[in-house]
């Protein structure tokens, strides 16, 4: 998977969904600002995925985020705004 920088991403990774707009890449690390784990979509994949809305939003409150890279196993661009209310 291959992002750029001021991409924003809604990233899967093993055990949580997370959304934010790349800053960098440090070695197997993608570094996230304005992230948020999203703890349930609260619809169906493709609503929440298609409409940009969630049903639990825990926005990450550091400038910087990382994720490891290896633990992805799924992500797409992301047309929407990033959520940044916590719901």
């Amino acid at each position: 998977m291959k992002f750029a920088i001021g991409d924003k991403v809604f990233l899967q990774t093993i055990t949580n969904y997370f959304t934010g707009k790349i800053l960098r890449q440090e070695e197997n690390f993608i570094v996230l600002e304005s992230a948020a784990w999203i703890a349930s979509t609260g619809h169906r994949f493709h609503d929440a995925l298609k409409t940009g809305e969630f049903g639990e939003v825990e926005p990450v409150p550091f400038p910087e985020f990382f994720v490891n890279m290896d633990s992805v196993v799924s992500g797409c661009l992301w047309p929407h705004d990033l959520p940044t209310e916590q719901i």
